[in-house]
């Protein structure tokens, strides 16, 4: 399998693994891939800590959120 395809199971085997369930166990070829590839490896941890942060109540959230840009639409008049 390519690293695309591991990093695309990323988010199901932090999610367990914040859980608490045994992603050794469940997800034995993400965890061999983590620890060959240090690219994925890397990313892995990038999401996990950004995880442990929600987990904890910790995410800060903007007071503030920008306008979408929607310029980009093509708008046209009802007849």
């Amino acid at each position: 399998m390519t690293c695309e395809i591991y990093q695309s199971w990323l988010a199901t085997y932090i999610d367990a693994e914040v859980d608490g369930l045994d992603v050794a166990t469940l997800y034995p070829d993400v965890q061999h891939h983590l620890e060959l590839c240090f690219n994925c490896a890397q990313i892995y941890l990038d999401i996990l800590k950004l995880a442990l942060v929600e987990e904890a109540g910790e995410l800060p959230t903007p007071d503030l959120f920008p306008a979408p840009d929607l310029s980009f639409l093509k708008f046209t008049r009802p007849m």
